[in-house]
């Protein structure tokens, strides 16, 4: 991998068109995450959930029910 500076990057980024740039402003943004998540460890604690459910029976129609539901409000927010 070759080496290269702040300043050539620099340069390399004001030489690009300015559509591109918000392409590589994200790009940028998912190093940091990336970078982040490796230094920090996850966001969160893992749950156990086991047993949750127990004694719960899912009949197809109660999966049914909460399609139709979900496919009704498809594509609204939620405020």
């Amino acid at each position: 991998m070759s080496t290269i500076s702040r300043t050539d990057l620099h340069r390399l980024i004001d030489e690009l068109p300015e559509p591109i740039i918000p392409e590589v402003a994200q790009f940028v943004e998912f190093i940091q995450f990336k970078l982040d998540r490796e230094t920090k460890g996850p966001a969160y604690t893992p749950v156990a959930l086991g047993g949750l459910w127990h004694g719960l029976t899912i009949k197809d129609e109660d999966i049914a029910a909460v399609r139709q539901v979900m496919s009704e409000n498809f594509g609204q927010s939620a405020g």
